[in-house]
């Protein structure tokens, strides 16, 4: 179809043969620049879309100038093409600001958990999810995490508080919450600390002095009773005894980690990622060495499924109930466990003389503050030390005093 000039240089129409524009047929107008020496023809819109002879003159002026100065678009294609990245650009940073005002619960569960998740054990993730849905959501899950204020982590305290939750359940809840918000930092959505980590947020300090041990007879008592109800169980309880595993390191114990020859236990990537050697007892020794040995990628101690147990073992806990350790005894933190074990092999390395830096790295401690709870144990057997040195010091003053000398001479 022939393209008309019009009475802007450089502008041509055509009119449309179907499409309307009103009770006219629409018209398109066009431009023509050249371009490194070629000439370019492009549309410019049509009369119905607003475009004008005028107008198609002065998008032609431009692309003219920016040939000339030789930036910017040179053509209608082009200049299409720099909009259309800046629009995207803009919608990116629209985005990209939109997604800072994310909610605390939004974040956690589209962005958080999906990527944490898979490292964690499966009771972690559920503990964790539970801390989130029980008090963590129902008073920050709605709130943009930048809005987030010492008050609101306040609110999730109080509400803790009222229903007198314990410090440790305090503790791990806003452990949960720290951890989301030090991700979230990472992603760049918000840039301050944890309101956690204002010296204004105190919570209340677990009580971690009073612990359970096991007396000889009573640890001889609970074996018994476990292995009437499962041999298995009976075998892991005493690793635990007699080297301070905890539960989770007894379960995925492999045997290329048991060294008979070495009597040792190697214990890789545990609690606080870090490995250790544990030595064995000769009664651990002679456990190992009298059962069957697998493949060593296999657990010591696998589950009905070939697998390491997830949790104690039922049948540790009726034999526990059948050693009735725990009748009568009302505070929960001196309740015997499975941790009990550890507990108690702990304060049997103290009594023994063994110093709180042994100790620390036999059991696997991150830091020597969680080894020196046992430090009153051993601030016992020094006073029982001393009673018996002023004990001994005055039977030997009474064989003294008692003694008859004889003053006379012989007279021989």
């Amino acid at each position: 179809m022939d393209k008309p000039s019009t009475n802007y240089t450089g502008v041509r129409t055509r009119k449309s043969k179907t499409r309307r524009h009103g009770v006219k047929f629409d018209e398109c107008f066009f431009i023509r620049v050249s371009v490194d020496g070629k000439e370019i023809e492009e549309s410019a819109g049509w009369a119905s879309e607003g475009m004008t002879a005028g107008d198609a003159y002065i998008l032609r002026s431009e692309l003219k100038t920016n040939i000339k100065k030789g930036s910017g678009p040179r053509t209608l294609a082009e200049k299409q093409a720099e909009e259309d990245s800046l629009r995207k650009t803009r919608e990116k940073a629209k985005r990209e600001e939109a997604a800072k005002d994310i909610t605390f619960k939004a974040y956690a569960e589209d962005q958080y958990f999906p990527i944490a998740e898979p490292g964690w054990k499966p009771e972690t993730g559920r503990k964790h999810k539970e801390h989130c849905k029980t008090w963590l959501y129902p008073r920050l899950g709605d709130t943009p995490l930048r809005q987030i204020k010492l008050s609101h982590v306040n609110k999730v305290k109080a509400a803790m508080m009222k229903a007198e939750r314990s410090p440790r359940t305090m503790q791990a809840v806003f452990r949960t919450f720290t951890m989301i918000w030090t991700s979230a930092r990472d992603a760049e959505i918000v840039t301050m600390k944890a309101p956690t980590k204002k010296a204004s947020f105190k919570l209340p300090k677990i009580d971690n002095e009073r612990m359970r041990f096991l007396t000889t007879k009573e640890s001889k008592a609970l074996l018994k009773c476990v292995r009437d109800r499962s041999e298995q169980a009976a075998d892991m309880a005493l690793v635990s005894l007699e080297s301070g595993l905890r539960f989770g390191e007894v379960a995925t114990l492999t045997w290329k980690a048991v060294n008979l020859k070495g009597r040792a236990l190697t214990l890789l990537n545990t609690k606080g990622k870090k490995d250790r050697i544990v030595p064995m007892t000769s009664r651990l020794h002679s456990l190992f060495a009298g059962m069957e040995q697998g493949k060593a990628n296999g657990v010591v101690f696998p589950s009905r499924l070939g697998i390491p147990h997830k949790q104690v073992p039922s049948l540790f806990k009726r034999g526990l109930e059948d050693a009735k350790l725990n009748e009568g005894v009302e505070d929960r933190k001196m309740k015997a466990s499975f941790h009990t074990l550890r507990h108690t092999f702990a304060s049997r390395m103290v009594q023994q003389g063994v110093d709180l830096y042994k100790l620390q790295r036999i059991l696997g401690h991150s830091t020597p503050a969680l080894t020196a709870r046992y430090a009153k144990l051993a601030d016992e057997d020094l006073k029982k030390a001393v009673e018996q040195m002023e004990t001994r010091e005055k039977m030997k003053s009474k064989e003294k005093v008692g003694k008859v000398v004889s003053i006379h001479k012989s007279n021989g």
